[in-house]
């Protein structure tokens, strides 16, 4: 009788871990990050299942006197490493859980407050928009975090 009820309690244990490893592979999607300084500067880049990302500098200050726009647009094709790296990252932070803004319930910063961060995250079926205003007291789940890091020295990377 003992060895019944283990069987069957471990039947749901074995769908919980299968199910869990699943959500760490994504076959197909798309993924966006920018940072803009209102009326200043703007830099996002774009990843997607294809392996292809694109990076966007857009610097504003500058083309408003200039009288035109020139952004920096830099494409390519991830490595497998960083392929890889970007996909465990993205499925771990499950940005469908996550909220759609932050910091627009405050009162912006008034040095940072003009900074935003938009975030847009696509699979088949479903897709998330995050908006973030600049203030010091958000909270964020680690493997966002985690994620943010990685663009950060991605973009560096790839100037």
């Amino acid at each position: 009788m003992i060895k019944r009820i283990l069987a069957i309690s471990a039947i749901p244990a074995a769908f919980v871990i299968l199910f869990a490893g699943c959500r760490n592979s994504l076959k197909e999607f798309s993924f966006s990050y920018s940072m803009e300084s209102v009326d200043y500067y703007k830099t996002s880049v774009s990843f997607d299942s294809n392996k292809t990302y694109k990076i966007e500098t857009h610097n504003y200050y500058m083309d408003n006197h200039a009288g035109k726009r020139e952004p920096v647009i830099r494409e390519g094709t991830l490595t497998e490493e960083e392929y890889k790296t970007l996909e465990t990252l993205l499925a771990k932070c499950n940005l469908f859980k996550m909220k759609d803004s932050y910091g627009f319930d405050k009162e912006a910063d008034k040095y940072m407050g003009d900074i935003m961060y938009q975030v847009h995250f696509q699979t088949p079926g479903e897709s998330k928009f995050i908006s973030i205003r600049a203030i010091g007291d958000h909270t964020f789940p680690l493997p966002f975090i985690d994620l943010l890091k990685y663009i950060n020295t991605f973009l560096a990377g790839h100037k």
